[in-house]
């Protein structure tokens, strides 16, 4: 089963267009938005070599490093959400 994430519209770089963090049981999704046209990322989740998670005062940011050395900073997420992602990665990876 599939879970969806949103950043929050609030958090700098998220005002119009949030980013959209999709887990499956075998993807990381990523989709960030942008005054013409859509960005999308597809990372299998055995190819995650790290997941970080760094808590802020309001909001909190996941940082998932792929083992080609790709870094996704998943920025904006409430800290139940980021937790969840970073928990479900975990999970996941292995």
């Amino acid at each position: 089963m599939p879970h969806t994430f949103t950043s929050s519209r609030l958090t700098t770089g998220n005002t119009f267009f949030p980013i959209t963090v999709t887990i499956d049981n075998h993807n990381l999704y990523y989709s960030k938005g942008f005054v013409i046209g859509r960005s999308w990322i597809s990372v299998p989740i055995t190819g995650i070599a790290s997941v970080n998670l760094m808590n802020r005062i309001v909001f909190s940011d996941v940082i998932v490093e792929t083992k080609g050395g790709r870094i996704l900073n998943l920025s904006g997420f409430t800290h139940s959400d980021a937790k969840r992602i970073y928990r479900l990665l975990n999970i996941l990876e292995y």
